[in-house]
């Protein structure tokens, strides 16, 4: 069987449905979230593995905007505002990569604990090789590209030195032949006019 994994912001999620589960769901306040806990265990809102206010759903159900609302989410779920705040001082790197690390290892325990099979499972070491090796790859092309236009803009200073001394030079030879011009000028005056005395 082929599960395909969806990919948000290098959250993976494999639409197992156990984050709808109440063993999941049991931590939160799900009155303020206007969520109930339905007969078999599941949020009310999962009908056939499902959720009907996908697009509608709770901050709670959103892992990838919860990191980017933290203070929001504070008012409600305060302990899992701090977890994240932890991870921000904790990988100071890359924290919203290392969140969602965290919350796709949440993720497989649920698996496992609802016995909902291996096929849902995360394999992290994988997953996150192939971000993080990602992830590097656009640090360093970023860092090449910084430092690229910092030799160009060096690169312009230096020509832009050299164009105006040698307009400077240039200038200088001309003052020189006009000075002595200048000076040829009033010595033939001079001859011409009655001569130095």
């Amino acid at each position: 069987m082929s599960l395909q994994v969806k990919k948000n912001n290098a959250f993976f999620c494999t639409q197992c449905g156990g984050c709808c589960h109440k063993k999941n769901l049991a931590q939160y306040n799900l009155d303020q979230w206007g969520l109930k806990i339905g007969a078999d265990g599941y949020c009310s809102n999962l009908k056939d593995s499902v959720c009907t206010i996908y697009e509608d759903r709770p901050l709670i159900c959103r892992v990838e905007e919860a990191y980017d609302r933290v203070e929001e989410l504070r008012e409600i779920e305060p302990q899992l505002a701090d977890v994240i705040d932890r991870v921000k001082l904790l990988a100071p790197d890359d924290p919203k990569l290392e969140y969602f690390k965290i919350a796709n290892v949440g993720c497989n325990y649920l698996i496992k604990r609802l016995h909902l099979g291996a096929v849902y499972a995360i394999d992290i070491n994988t997953v996150y090789t192939e971000v993080d090796t990602q992830t590097t790859m656009a640090k360093t092309d970023r860092k090449e590209s910084r430092g690229q236009r910092k030799d160009d803009k060096r690169d312009y200073k230096i020509e832009k030195i050299k164009a105006v001394t040698a307009k400077a030079l240039a200038v200088a030879k001309k003052r020189k032949w006009l000075v002595l011009m200048i000076g040829a000028a009033i010595a033939a005056y001079f001859v011409f006019k009655g001569g130095i005395r």
